[in-house]
């Protein structure tokens, strides 16, 4: 079964609130209110919403400031954010704000229930296998950072935990490091991309939707065998950290040429 998903609604008119409240739940989401910023901050060390609905006027902080206090170093809200306003010349602003969503009260319900399903499917976490060891240093650093980048991501130490977490959640992409133990890197592809085909019920050649890009921390070069057993890509040593971002921000990586 699907988790609920979270809103936490920030707004002062604590009857639309209320009634905001009581129809999103019938629709399936678990709501919280806020009457102003200092309870909404409460809130947000005990939950992790979804989505936030924030009114711009309000009592403590205006929903500008409290927009900017929850952006990170480079301005992206750390929490999918619908701003509501009674005020229609700021949507422009907003825009320029990079808000996932604008409303102008009054608003019609059918509307706004669109917008916050558009903004939640919108911001929904990819989920990233690493097939690594979870002890690895690096590999808890690079989770994290993942992590950090709005991605769900899950380790992965053998070929036999990853039918299990398969069932679970289905990956965007997975790294795999191609020195593995016990199982050369070339089968560790194969094998996952059979068990991809069982669970997906598809051919061989038929599209998985799913990438498997494999690096490897060690010297050697090992482009042709894993692109033969069936890898999308071939990343070899990473220089940083941000290797690994950038693909998954811009799908884009350096296939090294078959020799």
């Amino acid at each position: 079964m699907e988790q609920k998903k979270t809103i936490l609604i920030i707004e002062d008119e604590s009857d639309l609130a209320k009634m905001l409240k009581i129809r999103l739940e019938l629709h399936g989401y678990d709501v919280f209110l806020a009457f102003d910023v200092a309870f909404a901050l409460l809130q947000l060390k005990k939950i992790t919403p979804d989505l936030i609905m924030l009114d711009v006027n309000l009592p403590d902080m205006s929903g500008i400031e409290f927009y900017k206090y929850i952006c990170d170093e480079h301005g992206k809200t750390k929490y999918p954010t619908l701003m509501l306003t009674a005020r229609d010349e700021l949507k422009d602003f907003f825009k320029g704000m990079h808000a996932d969503g604008f409303m102008t009260k009054p608003f019609k319900f059918e509307e706004l229930l669109a917008s916050i399903k558009r903004i939640i499917s919108a911001n929904a976490k990819s989920v990233i296998y690493i097939f690594d060891t979870a002890t690895n240093k690096t590999v808890i650093e690079l989770k994290r950072r993942m992590e950090k980048e709005k991605y769900e991501v899950v380790i992965i130490q053998d070929i036999g935990s990853f039918k299990a977490e398969l069932i679970k959640n289905i990956p965007k992409v997975i790294f795999v490091e191609y020195m593995q133990k016990g199982m050369s890197g070339e089968e560790t592809i194969k094998r996952i991309l059979q068990m991809l085909r069982i669970y997906f019920k598809k051919k061989e050649g038929e599209s998985l939707g799913i990438s498997i890009i494999v690096y490897t921390f060690s010297d050697g070069d090992y482009a042709e065998k894993s692109l033969a057993a069936g890898a999308s890509w071939y990343m070899g040593k990473p220089t940083s950290y941000m290797d690994f971002i950038n693909i998954l921000r811009t799908g884009k990586v350096i296939k090294k040429a078959l020799k």
